[in-house]
């Protein structure tokens, strides 16, 4: 028999039994296993796993265990800079990614338009099964963001967030501090449709006198804003008024932008 004894750091505890948390473990079992089969077997999806440890010396997860292995597993480093000893990144991690954009379930339609708020490019579509979801995210490079363990432990998925915090403000903060957001330059509010996620075109009055779109801003709306944004799939046009300074507001007070 092979015994390997491990031990789960921080939030990683959220997905093992009670017993098996904040403590070290032993497992048996007859046949060689790969780091991979065992952290799967647990039930901790490898998405939130950003180091592991055989014996002090960091491995992937396709590192074979043998005898007596001692393995130690840490959930994404925020603050602690361990590059330095992460020879086997185990995919990069989600705060080094270049383009932000994402995929989320569709339970999370409140989280998705308050990112497309902050101008990110984020997709949400009831009509998307879990197993859409997930070849969507690797065929088009999305970041998956979900509330669902079970989604998360799909053995193609790259790159996803296990959401823990519940309301839309303190899941956006969540998504914020887990991408490194704050001062990206990503961050470009109200630039992006809240309804269909499409890039917004600026535009003014003295571009639309001769556009038929002119016709529909309401007079009131006309005389207090010279300039406006339209979104060329939803043909909506969008300007800065008072729930855009309101909303401006929530995120300033929440520390987002």
């Amino acid at each position: 028999m092979i015994t390997i004894t491990m031990r789960f750091y921080e939030e990683l505890n959220y997905f093992l039994p009670k017993e098996k948390r904040k403590t070290d473990f032993n497992i048996l079992f007859a046949q060689p296993h790969t780091v991979k089969d065992l952290i799967e077997t647990l039930g901790v999806p490898r998405t939130e796993i950003d180091l592991i440890l055989v014996n002090g010396t960091p491995v992937n997860f396709s590192y074979l265990l043998t005898n007596d292995a001692r393995v130690t597993v840490y959930p994404l480093f925020e603050a602690l800079n361990i590059k330095d000893i992460k020879k086997h990144q185990i995919p990069p991690p989600l705060r080094q990614i270049k383009q932000k954009k994402f995929i989320l379930e569709q339970n999370l339609m409140d989280l998705t338009k308050l990112l497309r708020i902050c101008g990110l490019d984020s997709l949400c579509d009831k009509k998307l099964s879990a197993d859409d979801i997930v070849d969507r995210a690797l065929k088009e490079e999305r970041i998956i963001l979900s509330k669902s363990v079970n989604l998360l432990k799909r053995k193609k998925i790259t790159h996803a967030i296990f959401l823990r915090g519940n309301g839309p403000i303190t899941l956006l903060k969540e998504v914020f501090v887990r991408m490194d957001l704050y001062g990206d330059p990503s961050i470009k509010p109200f630039t992006r449709c809240l309804n269909c996620n499409e890039s917004l075109l600026n535009m003014n009055l003295l571009t639309m006198k001769e556009n038929e779109l002119i016709h529909v801003i309401p007079p009131k709306i006309k005389d207090h804003y010279h300039s406006y944004t339209f979104c060329k799939i939803c043909q909506k046009l969008y300007w800065p008024g008072s729930h855009v300074e309101h909303m401006m507001r929530v995120l300033q007070k929440n520390q987002i932008i």
